[in-house]
This record gives structure tokens, C-alpha cells and sequence, in this order.
């Protein structure tokens, strides 16, 4: 019970302090099963949903970083970047199938 009480209050001071890193976190976790089940059973509602969040959250924490940057502001800048080269790819390799 205390360590539920403890990541409860982590998880407040997070939502309180940096309420768009969560955004970014809670993307970030739908993306990635949305484009698996896109991916497995070959249905693109979910393919497309998923690759948005992706295209978010790399341009969310591209801003992020623009208006403060951070220790990892390269790091970061370059796994932003990258995410959003390969949702963009997703997106290009969906549209001929549809």
C-alpha cells in the first residue's frame, strides 16, 4: 500500500510540474500497441492512429525542447527526430495500400 501511495504522489508532482511530457508519455504508450495491432491485423484505423500519436509525440517533444531545453536536449532532439522519419514512413507506405 505504501508504494501505491508513493507512485500516486510521484505521478501527481509529475502531472504538476510537467503536464506536457506526460502528454508525450501517455502518447508515446498508445502509440506503440495501436501500430502493433494496425500491423497484425492488417486493419489501417489503427495503423493511422497509432503513427498520429507517433508524429505528436515527436513534434510535442521537439517543442518541448525548443521552448526549454533540457540536460539531454540533443538526445532527445535526435529520438524526436527519428520517431518522426518512421511514423512519416509508416504513413507513406500505408496511403498505396488503401
Amino acid at each position: 500500500m505504501r508504494s501505491l501511495r508513493l507512485w500516486q504522489h510521484t505521478l501527481r508532482l509529475w502531472v504538476q510540474n510537467d503536464p506536457p511530457r506526460l502528454v508525450a508519455a501517455v502518447m508515446s504508450l498508445l502509440a506503440v500497441p495501436l501500430v502493433l495491432v494496425g500491423e497484425l491485423t492488417h486493419q489501417w484505423p489503427y495503423l493511422v492512429l497509432g503513427l498520429s500519436y507517433g508524429v505528436g509525440t515527436a513534434l510535442l517533444a521537439l517543442v518541448c525542447e525548443l521552448v526549454a531545453p533540457s540536460t539531454q536536449s540533443r538526445a532527445t532532439q535526435l529520438a524526436a527526430l527519428i520517431l518522426l522519419v518512421m511514423s512519416i514512413n509508416g504513413f507513406v507506405h500505408l496511403v498505396p495500400t488503401l
